[in-house]
C-alpha cells in the first residue's frame, strides 16, 4: 500500500508547531510532524475530523466519506462475506460432515492427505454419483449432497492454497 500524507493535524490537542523529517511506517515520506501535545480541554469545541488529513491507500467508503472521518467504512469493492448468509443451512450441514470427518479421523488432518486435490476431488464424484440412487451416506448417515460440497471445499481451499497470486488477493 502506497500512503500519501497532505497534512498532518491531530485535532484532539497536537501542537501546530512542526519538524520536516521522515514519517515513521511510512517508506519515502518527508513532512510536517506533530511534536509537542498540548494539554486537551474537554470543554472546547474539537472538530472531530480534520478534513486535511487524508491518507489515500487505496481502499474507498462506499458513501464518499475520507479515511479517519466518523463514520467511514473503507469496505467498497472488498468481499462481501455477509452473503454466504444466505446458505446458512447448507454451511451447517457441510460444517456437520467436517465434524464427522475431525471425529472419524481428526482435525485438520484433510490438509495433510497426500496427493488431496485429486483425492477430494475423486471424493466429491463418488458422492456425486451415489446422491443419484441414494440421498444418505451409509457411512455418516448424512446427506452426499452435503459429503459432495465438503469435498469441493476442500478441493478448492487446496487449489487456493498452491496459488500464491489468488491467495494474496483473496486475503487483501
Amino acid at each position: 500500500m502506497r500512503y500519501k500524507i497532505n497534512q498532518l493535524h491531530d485535532p484532539r490537542g497536537y501542537s501546530d508547531e512542526v519538524v520536516d523529517t521522515q514519517f515513521p511506517g511510512v517508506e519515502g515520506y518527508v513532512g510536517p510532524i506533530p511534536i509537542a501535545p498540548k494539554p486537551l480541554s474537554y470543554s472546547q469545541d474539537l472538530p472531530l475530523f480534520d478534513q486535511n488529513l487524508a491518507l489515500d491507500i487505496g481502499e474507498k467508503d462506499p458513501n464518499g466519506l475520507v479515511a479517519g472521518e466518523p463514520g467511514a467504512k473503507l469496505d467498497h469493492g472488498k468481499i462481501d462475506c455477509s452473503l454466504l448468509e444466505d446458505f446458512g443451512l447448507a454451511l451447517l450441514a457441510v460444517a456437520e460432515v467436517a465434524t464427522f470427518g475431525s471425529k472419524k479421523y481428526s482435525i485438520s488432518g484433510w490438509l495433510k492427505v497426500s496427493n488431496g486435490t485429486q483425492r477430494y476431488g475423486s471424493a466429491g464424484l463418488r458422492h456425486l454419483l451415489k446422491k443419484k440412487y441414494e440421498e444418505f451416506d451409509k457411512d455418516s448417515g448424512l446427506l452426499h449432497a452435503s459429503h459432495e460440497a465438503w469435498n469441493a471445499l476442500a478441493k478448492l481451499e487446496l487449489i487456493l492454497r498452491d496459488n500464491p497470486e489468488t491467495k494474496k488477493r483473496l486475503l487483501k
